[in-house]
């Protein structure tokens, strides 16, 4: 059986009674035996109940452990937070955006009103057309010479730039009005 100085048994007392690390860990890095380490923390604590200092110094410990788990816990709420916080800026961004653009759209809509009775009329294919029935087989028609995904720009209604784009796998016709929003 080896003899070890006082010195580094209170260093393996304090690694695990303070830092945290297993008797286990400690015996595979300091090359002892799991039963000396035991033996040792067992005789230190036993030391604490007649050694006032030696109880001072493991409270001490005990409480250094316990507040280095919640400084560890802090930090990890601390990063969690850092994160949430720039996914919910990155999202205001965002929305900021989309209010501008939906803003920018309503006053488009505002500088060219409906008509309380009637319709507003629109441009397909460079003509100016006010009758609604008119309209929609113009956009048929424009419909005809769509090709595919690439939107097409047929006119514009209202202040805003229609597009017509065809999913042919899908088998459907899309019309867009690609302004702000």
């Amino acid at each position: 059986m080896r003899n070890y100085e006082s010195g580094f048994k209170e260093k393996i007392i304090r690694l695990h009674l303070e830092e945290g690390q297993t008797i286990r860990a400690l015996a595979d890095e300091y090359n002892i035996s799991k039963s000396s380490i035991s033996d040792w923390v067992k005789n230190y604590r036993a030391e604490c109940q007649t050694n006032h200092e030696t109880k001072e110094e493991y409270d001490y410990m005990t409480e250094n452990r316990k507040l280095r788990k919640e400084l560890e816990e802090m930090e990890k709420e601390n990063l969690f937070l850092k994160k949430a916080a720039a996914f919910f800026a990155k999202g205001i961004e965002r929305n900021k955006s989309f209010i501008k653009g939906l803003e920018t759209d309503m006053a488009t809509l505002e500088a060219h009103p409906h008509p309380k009775d009637g319709f507003a009329g629109m441009v397909v294919r460079g003509d100016s057309l006010t009758d609604k029935d008119n309209a929609g087989a113009a956009i048929l028609e424009a419909c005809k010479e769509v090709k595919g995904l690439e939107p097409m720009e047929i006119g514009g209604y209202r202040g805003f730039t229609m597009s017509l784009s065809v999913d042919v796998n899908a088998g459907k016709e899309m019309m867009e009005t690609p302004d702000e929003i």
